[in-house]
């Protein structure tokens, strides 16, 4: 069974902090929706590629049910740190270690 780890400070995290204000949600909603993600790649994507995936079917997985498209979106935008684009291919930035959001 794999495990994911997460840090004792994750609610203040500035990335939790900033994906929580753009999807106008709170940080305890955005932590999990994280988690989620975490926990649903390491059956999926165990090396944090995400590129074979769509939007919808990433959303369904960490149970988003607000506006389609949203939560992809602001996790793939450039400032939001929890996806890395190289070219055509999207991956979980800091995947390969196994805590979540560490400082």
């Amino acid at each position: 069974m794999a495990q994911v780890y997460v840090d004792t400070e994750i609610m203040e995290h500035d990335k939790i902090n900033n994906l929580a204000d753009t999807l106008k949600i709170t940080n305890a909603e955005a932590v999990g929706l994280i988690v989620c993600l975490w926990t649903w790649a390491s059956t999926n994507a165990p090396n944090g590629n995400i590129t074979n995936y769509s939007p919808h079917a990433i959303e369904k997985a960490v149970m988003w049910q607000n506006k389609r498209g949203m939560f992809f979106e602001a996790i793939c935008s450039p400032n939001s740190q929890f996806v890395v684009r190289s070219g055509d291919e999207l991956r979980l930035q800091d995947y390969e270690t196994p805590i979540i959001l560490t400082n």
